[in-house]
């Protein structure tokens, strides 16, 4: 990324929020970030055979976020709007550092402003990322990577908090993966 300087601080913020570290130059004027990764690399894949999804919309399409089929999905089945969520409770904790969002055929139904919860088993809760307003659906199509610092969690909220008038809010899987720390 070649940035202005105000840009820069910008983007390293949000690389920051997102768990990805990276090098810093200057060139002239400009602020070069490269070799971007992720701070904890993704390790296996979590099975999610046994979480429990709830979904206050469409329940009956919740276990299609679990199916490891791209092809199928969940969706509200209502246009988007701000307090829609999807939980996602484990039979026991768990360590997370990504979490993978895939909308295969449907990126058009992507949230327009999500937030990501994490609570623990005593019910104290954080909040583990925030589209803030970036146009994700745009930004990243059909796969959504996003890298958290390692939590454990007993359950994900997924909180949609933007609108859209026309398209629905769906996801075709949700995928989480444990953590392996990365060389700086």
């Amino acid at each position: 990324y070649v940035l202005v300087p105000r840009e820069a601080e910008i983007v390293k913020r949000g690389f920051a929020e997102r768990g990805l570290l990276f090098r810093e130059s200057r060139v002239g004027g400009y602020v070069v970030l490269d070799h971007v990764r992720p701070e904890f690399e993704p390790g296996p894949e979590l099975d999610l055979t046994a979480v429990e999804v709830s979904a206050p919309f469409r329940q009956d399409w919740a276990r299609f976020l679990i199916d490891r089929d791209i092809g199928t999905r969940w969706g509200s089945g209502t246009p988007q709007r701000p307090g829609m969520t999807l939980g996602f409770r484990f039979p026991q904790p768990v360590t997370v550092s990504e979490i993978e969002l895939m909308y295969g055929f449907f990126k058009t139904d992507a949230p327009r402003d999500l937030v990501i919860e994490g609570g623990d088993s005593s019910g104290n809760s954080c909040q583990l990322f925030d589209s803030a307003g970036a146009r994700l659906w745009e930004e990243l199509g059909a796969r959504w990577p996003i890298f958290i610092k390692p939590i454990e969690v007993s359950e994900l909220k997924l909180v949609q908090l933007g609108k859209d008038p026309v398209f629905d809010w769906s996801l075709s899987e949700l995928k989480l993966y444990f953590a392996v720390q990365q060389e700086n």
